[in-house]
């Protein structure tokens, strides 16, 4: 192959959706396959916002009451140990025992990370502090600490997510999407194939086989 391609991935997300962990997972799983076939193959993939639920309080509540407060009981108790199940095949281990909050302040860090280079670190330090740990990611102290881990300034980062700055961009970004699409995950390539949910990841490999295909690689 004399030279590199780019597949683009632009993928819609909100963090306290649990396929969208594993859909990530899955997506992330296909281009390991894609690569070890086609080592010059490069993929963009760029985060997008997205609320389930635009109305949660920023204020903490118990992640399983509240599950349960809009799922009811029955229905939890056959939902938490199958996505339990559906995690581990993705090496995500859900816990249930956090707490769950608005997520903007998230959002717009996921938002900031993407001029330094970091979104995709970023993306998967925040769904693992919420699915896997007891952290509160609308707390400016524990998604300053994965600014930190990722290699960004925690100083910069403070003063970004103490500020007002890109609250309204955010809050566009996701009425539009939620304008735009039927639910989430929700990932678009090339601009022009979408994979709406959290496909298995054979189902990606599929698509990327075909667009290298057609870019007769």
């Amino acid at each position: 192959m004399a030279a590199n391609r780019i597949i683009q991935i632009s993928a819609v997300i909100d963090f306290i959706c649990p396929w969208c962990f594993i859909g990530k997972r899955r997506m992330e799983k296909a281009i390991h396959q894609i690569k070890s076939v086609y080592p010059n193959v490069e993929f963009n993939v760029t985060w997008h916002p997205y609320q389930i639920i635009p109305d949660m309080s920023r204020e903490p509540q118990s992640k399983l009451p509240y599950i349960i407060s809009r799922f009811g009981e029955k229905r939890t108790a056959e939902m938490v140990p199958y996505m339990q199940q559906v995690g581990q095949k993705e090496g995500i281990h859900f816990s249930y025992d956090g707490v769950v909050a608005d997520t903007l302040d998230a959002q717009r860090l996921l938002h900031w990370s993407h001029q330094f280079g970091k979104q995709n670190e970023v993306v998967e330090e925040i769904f693992k502090d919420y699915s896997e740990t007891k952290a509160c990611i609308s707390d400016s102290d524990v998604l300053v600490s994965i600014a930190e881990r990722v290699g960004l300034d925690k100083t910069k980062a403070l003063h970004y997510l103490k500020s007002e700055e890109d609250f309204n961009y955010i809050r566009n970004e996701i009425k539009k999407h939620s304008q735009g699409i039927f639910g989430v995950p929700n990932f678009v390539i090339q601009d022009k194939y979408t994979l709406s949910g959290a496909q298995e990841s054979h189902v990606f490999s599929q698509l990327f086989e075909e667009i290298l295909n057609e870019m007769k690689i």
